[in-house]
């Protein structure tokens, strides 16, 4: 089966009494193969140590992904490689989709213990 992946969004700024956006952004879409058959979607509480997602056995290699940080003060850093998390998401904000064609996703939290959802999608 082809296509089994629908990514869909829009950001919007409006800062006067007329929306400013790009047309293209607007309405943009895509569509992926899963080669997979696999995901793994739940809530998990990220500590203070950097941890993996769980994926769960049968994930191999992660496709998309996506992330909400679901509490009210700490933020939440992601990466795919051990010390290299270069994407911030900030109290209760959300990430993603993203593709990151990795086999983990690794997340810290910080101040103190924090709870997310997420999305796992095997590629």
């Amino acid at each position: 089966m082809a296509n089994e992946i629908t990514i869909t969004g829009s950001l919007v700024l409006n800062r006067s009494a007329a929306p400013k956006f790009s047309q293209s952004m607007k309405y943009s879409g895509i569509q992926s193969d899963q080669t997979g058959v696999d995901y793994m979607a739940g809530s998990q509480v990220i500590t203070t140590g950097e941890e993996n997602l769980d994926k769960g056995n049968d994930i191999g290699t992660i496709g998309y992904f996506m992330l909400k940080n679901l509490h009210a003060t700490n933020s939440v850093t992601i990466g795919t490689a051990t010390g290299e998390l270069p994407i911030k998401v900030l109290a209760g904000q959300a990430v993603g989709p993203v593709y990151v064609d990795a086999a983990n996703v690794i997340v810290l939290a910080s101040g103190s213990a924090t709870t997310i959802e997420y999305l796992l999608i095997e590629k």
